[in-house]
């Protein structure tokens, strides 16, 4: 019987088989019990002569995938004065009768009743260890809501062939978390330090060559890929340096670790990678030779008493995004934000050494900085006679995104640009390569070919690459190399390398191969279920994530509950969201751009919504939005001029708001809320309002706190507990209770860290890597992490 057969056929026989229930032991605490695996009985009265009770539990001797039915009694012992649901904690083993069998697994599901009506708590298929009797153990943690009775449970399992169930360990306890705990599932990714190999990148980044070797930041891999032969296929790399081997991602901070790297250079002797979360350039003096090699020494960034913010420095730089040698000269970016502690300073510089520094010691030549013009200088593109600066938040230009531009290589400090540099319209600064024919070759939301390097930021480019033919998504990560007479790009959000025979010379030019991918027309981001700067939400049953960047809403119609599990559906929009909102039975996804898309029931697969509204609906009108929630009643949005927006039920053509409120500036970023309350971040600030006060704002609460940073993300309410997703500091406060919150104690959580003082960014099971976003599925809190990682982690109640 497989997996639906099993899920339609077993619930009918419910009443037959729900009919006897059986009083547990106690074991180690009074609300733990085993119940034994003799109670489990076929669905089938055929099947019966197939299991077979032994010591070890009861086995399906040769039958094809028996249908099992474990009725399991647990008494509720809720505490009255408990502020947290309870939650019923399942664990099932299983063993296996057959070697060497890696793809058997047990489909199972876990029911309750809620009154008279089953319901359906979780399904789940669970791979077998593949030994010959290797016991597989798993655990289902379940919230229990008032409304279901804690008495009536029943797990169904259709059990393969020489497979037992030994035994089923259940207990109940209020549920809550444990400061610095990992998170238990993922999604987002392959798994925790899991790549998916060599040739599976994570948003490659940098791009370097020696005219024979090509070497690869592979960024949230947090790893750097070596060719030693120029690749002209989906060829796997010759070696790995971060990493041991191919599989694993773990950051660490020794030198034979990388902790996010961006940027890699060579001279062709030495090779050189920016390892930006480690605040350091890593230097191999010859070109490593076998997996894992360490680098032999590091320039760091600035000393363990260095007081920030930092500012511009020859001895000093922060979060290092560009690196690049010609053999003689170093020069390398110090972007910002330079943060410690909660303190943050705008504002970046780049250093240049005339020759290359003999110790880590020796300061910088020249600081560059457009006497404070540089917003968050990134990558560097030269020849070694020019110098090009891509620059994401730059002050006193047209625009914030373009590129510094200095047509002779600076020989003194702040030696001005001789112009800046935009793609038409601007929506990213240019980086890539300079040919020996004086070319300009630099990505920006697509190639553009400059024949002669430009000399004023008004000459245009010769040549444009048309996207829609390429497919280049390129993005914050991307970067350009010249080997021979080849070009071959690094296409960050494209999670791959395309490479063209010669330079292109016309704008319908097709790439002549890629690497990372088996086809020019797969994004195996996409294929992998990736995530970019996820938006989730969960009413306890269904599970909904918005990758906001790629513009998909993806649905799991039952919980997630393994790591990289696939969701149901996937449904392509038109704007990136900026939240999921579920109103009773609608789901709610506004988008940047001003839009709402309305589906009437929750979809189960990939269906049109049932309304779709731009800018101007409900009585107002919207150029763009941030955030949004419902507290069941109303239904909230935050636009980008700081205006709350607030409906009595959905916000269609046909009603008008019930209030707005302008909060004006600073501009509020997110609103979360409760039946009871609404947040408003600002800043390093939370605004917490009584929902019935509203929309007069004079009684909202302020809470704030020393332990956070000036980044906060946003927020959620779940039961009666409140949550902070801290991004600046790669933390997220909790509170068991939000009066606490309210009348300013400290957390009782702390998520992503052991302790308030470590705020580094990383990618472990027990880090995270800029948090942003928040849910509660009922028994797991979701973390979203923002634009440089894309995990969204589930970590589990614990007690």
């Amino acid at each position: 019987m497989n997996l639906s057969q099993l899920f339609w056929f077993v619930p009918r026989l419910i009443a037959i088989t729900y009919l006897v229930w059986f009083s547990l032991p106690v074991i180690s605490a009074p609300n733990s019990h085993l119940v034994s695996a003799s109670n489990c009985k076929a669905v089938s009265s055929g099947d019966s002569v197939m299991l077979q009770w032994r010591e070890t539990g009861l086995t399906n001797t040769d039958g094809d995938d028996i249908a099992v039915v474990c009725p399991i009694y647990r008494e509720s012992e809720r505490s009255s004065s408990a502020v947290s649901p309870d939650v019923l904690k399942i664990t099932s083993s299983f063993v296996n009768g057959i070697a060497d069998e890696p793809a058997r697994q047990i489909a199972c599901s876990l029911y309750g009743y809620n009154g008279a009506l089953e319901t359906n708590l979780e399904e789940i298929l669970i791979p077998l260890n593949s030994g010959m009797d290797e016991v597989t153990h798993h655990t289902w943690r379940v919230r229990v809501p008032s409304a279901l009775k804690p008495g009536t449970f029943t797990l169904r399992c259709s059990l393969p062939a020489r497979a037992t169930i030994s035994k089923i360990a259940i207990s109940a306890y209020e549920g809550w978390f444990l400061t610095g705990q990992p998170a238990s599932v993922l999604l987002g990714g392959i798994g925790f330090n899991q790549t998916g190999g060599s040739l599976l990148f994570n948003h490659p980044k940098g791009i370097a060559t020696d005219g024979k070797r090509i070497f690869l930041c592979d960024g949230n891999n947090n790893r750097v890929l070596i060719w030693n032969e120029f690749p002209k296929a989906n060829t796997p790399p010759d070696l790995v340096l971060g990493q041991p081997d191919f599989h694993q991602l773990e950051p660490g901070t020794d030198l034979d670790n990388l902790n996010w790297p961006v940027s890699v250079s060579t001279d062709g002797t030495r090779l050189l990678v920016a390892d930006t979360y480690n605040h350091r350039i890593l230097v191999w003096d010859s070109i490593p030779t076998h997996n894992g090699q360490p680098a032999d020494w590091a320039i760091d960034g600035f000393s363990n008493d260095a007081e920030f913010p930092l500012s511009p420095g020859k001895d000093q730089f922060v979060w290092p995004w560009g690196v690049w040698t010609d053999g003689d000269r170093l020069v390398l970016s110090s972007t910002s934000e330079s943060t410690s502690g909660g303190v943050s300073a705008r504002g970046g510089w780049v250093l240049i050494w005339n020759s290359f520094p003999e110790s880590a010691e020796q300061k910088a030549d020249i600081v560059l900085s457009e006497n404070g013009k540089m917003g968050t200088p990134r990558t560097i593109t030269s020849d070694g006679k020019k110098l090009m600066i891509g620059d994401h938040n730059a002050s006193g230009e047209t625009s914030k995104m373009g590129s510094w531009v200095w047509n002779v290589f600076p020989t003194v400090d702040e030696q001005a640009a001789n112009f800046f540099l935009t793609e038409e319209p601007p929506t990213i600064w240019l980086q890539g390569a300079i040919s020996q024919n004086n070319q300009l070759l630099a990505l920006g939301s697509t190639l553009y070919v400059w024949n002669t390097f430009p000399s004023s930021g008004e000459d245009s480019p010769d040549l444009r690459l048309n996207n829609n033919r390429l497919g280049l998504r390129s993005g914050d990560g991307s970067d350009a190399i010249i080997v021979g007479d080849d070009l071959i790009l690094s296409d960050y959000n494209g999670n791959r390398l395309l490479g063209f025979d010669g330079i292109p010379e016309d704008p319908e030019t097709f790439p002549s191969y890629v690497v990372g991918s088996d086809s020019i027309s797969v994004n195996t981001l996409d294929t992998n279920y990736f995530i970019t700067n996820p938006e989730p939400v969960s009413d306890g049953k269904q599970f909904f994530v918005a990758s906001a960047f790629d513009q998909v809403l993806h649905g799991w119609n039952t919980l997630p509950t393994v790591t990289a599990q696939k969701p149901d559906f996937s449904y392509e929009t038109t704007d990136g969201a900026v939240a999921v909102i579920l109103h009773n039975e609608h789901l709610v996804l506004p988008g940047r751009q001003g839009s709402l898309n309305i589906w009437n029931g929750l979809p189960t697969s990939s269906r049109e919504p049932d309304l779709s509204l731009t800018q101007e609906f409900g009585g107002a009108s919207f150029s763009g939005l941030l955030g949004g929630c419902s507290d069941g009643s109303r239904v909230y949005l935050l636009d980008d001029k700081g205006t709350l927006t607030a409906w009595s039920g959905l916000p269609t053509d046909f009603t008008s708001p019930a209030f707005q409120v302008d909060f004006g500036a600073p501009f509020p970023s997110r609103v979360s809320c409760s039946q009871d309350y609404l947040a408003i971040t600002v800043g390093g600030k939370i605004s917490l309002c009584p929902s019935q006060i509203l929309p007069d704002v004079a009684s909202c609460v302020l809470v704030t706190n020393a332990l956070f940073s000036k980044s906060l993300a946003s927020t959620l309410f779940a039961n009666d507990s409140f949550f902070i997703a801290d991004r600046g500091n790669n933390q997220v406060h909790g509170w068991q209770n939000v009066s606490d919150a309210i009348d300013g104690k400290d957390p009782d959580l702390l998520l992503g860290a052991s302790n308030y003082s470590d705020i580094t960014p990383e990618t472990d099971s027990d880090s995270l890597f800029w948090p942003a976003t928040l849910a509660f599925d009922g028994s797991r809190l979701w973390v979203g992490e923002y634009k440089f990682s894309g995990r969204l982690l589930g970590y589990e109640m614990l007690f």
